[in-house]
């Protein structure tokens, strides 16, 4: 702990490796649980069990930025601090499980060192390919003519080759937000917390699956537009992290 830094072991299906946390990192980890807590008391009820809340989208920007394992302890810590900072009745581990289960479907799918590597590979075959035209340059005669038709091809490639890369990011971004928002919306939304509010009021499944299903609905393209929106300015941002 002399610098200040501890490690997150991580195994190695969720991309991340061995990470060390700063102290930035974690203020920033922390400052995502407080404002997760603070969305939490911003609520728009539907029903007896159902309403509408933000508290996904720290949780969605701290998967991203620190992967699914981290994404996991702020989920579960919005929740909990929630719960302790502004009860609304008995406190239920269910709920805390199913916020973190959030981060943790989040971080496997949207963690930016994932898409950092790739990035990085991407970039190196670009950097290849205009060594090569440099390498032919260097063989055999050349006019002048020869010489700027060819550092033009090369800037071309390298041009076009980071134009692809940006539109791929972008779009492989938000598929992966789509995909993200659909799992966290299916696995949790509908099925473990539906669960949980049947046994915590002691009501049908069904009943709490069908008054849930309407807010799902009209949350999904919200949310997931709101969460690829701030991951886009997040990755601008220089947070030091």
């Amino acid at each position: 702990m002399g610098k200040q830094s501890f490690r997150q072991t991580t195994g190695p299906a969720s991309g991340s490796g061995s990470p060390h946390f700063s102290i930035s990192e974690l203020t920033v980890s922390a400052m995502l649980v407080a404002l997760g807590i603070v969305l939490s008391f911003v609520r728009i009820p539907l029903s007896q069990v159902t309403e509408i809340t933000l508290t996904g989208l720290p949780i969605a920007l701290g998967g991203y930025l620190f992967g699914p394992l981290t994404g996991f302890v702020i989920g579960a810590l919005v929740d909990g601090g929630g719960c302790l900072i502004a009860p609304k009745g008995p406190y239920f581990p269910g709920f805390t499980l199913s916020s973190g289960l959030i981060g943790l479907i989040y971080g496997l799918l949207l963690y930016r060192g994932v898409w950092e590597r790739n990035l990085q590979n991407r970039r190196r075959r670009i950097r290849a390919t205009a060594s090569s035209y440099r390498q032919d340059e260097n063989h055999g005669d050349h006019t002048q003519e020869d010489y700027r038709q060819s550092n033009h091809r090369r800037q071309v490639e390298k041009n076009q080759g980071t134009a692809r890369l940006l539109r791929a990011g972008a779009k492989g971004l938000a598929v992966r937000v789509v995909l993200a928002h659909f799992l966290k919306t299916l696995l949790i939304s509908l099925l473990l917390s539906c669960f949980w509010l049947s046994v915590f009021y002691g009501m049908p499944f069904k009943a709490v699956f069908l008054m849930s299903l309407p807010k799902e609905l009209i949350n999904f393209p919200i949310e997931a537009f709101l969460i690829y929106s701030m991951v886009r300015i997040s990755a601008r941002l220089p947070l030091g992290i």
